[in-house]
């Protein structure tokens, strides 16, 4: 499946490669075994692609997700550990932080 290898040994698999293998894997370690990369290369590349408008769709989930950030609390802990406040985010006109 490689067509080469980069200075540090990672394969090189083409864009057309890499759709095939995401098309006929079932598992993340499918994937793995399949192109050689890690999970984070792989998840990596397919959401490069979604970028260029690829229609991969997301069947390998990012672990540990679902947790939430308690904000609050590792402002105080930054705060804590600096003796100075926490910055606020900048907010826009949206509502939302910048």
């Amino acid at each position: 499946m490689a067509t080469g290898t980069t200075k540090n040994g990672t394969k090189i698999i083409s864009a057309e490669e890499f759709v095939v293998a995401f098309a006929e894997c079932e598992t993340m370690e499918q994937m793995e075994q399949r192109t050689g990369w890690t999970r984070g290369k792989v998840m990596y590349r397919a959401a490069q692609l979604r970028k260029r408008g690829v229609q991969l769709p997301v069947k390998f989930k990012a672990q540990g997700g679902g947790k939430r950030l308690d904000v609050a609390a590792l402002n105080a802990l930054y705060e804590q550990h600096t003796q100075k406040p926490a910055e606020q985010p900048v907010k826009s006109k949206g509502g939302k932080a910048k």
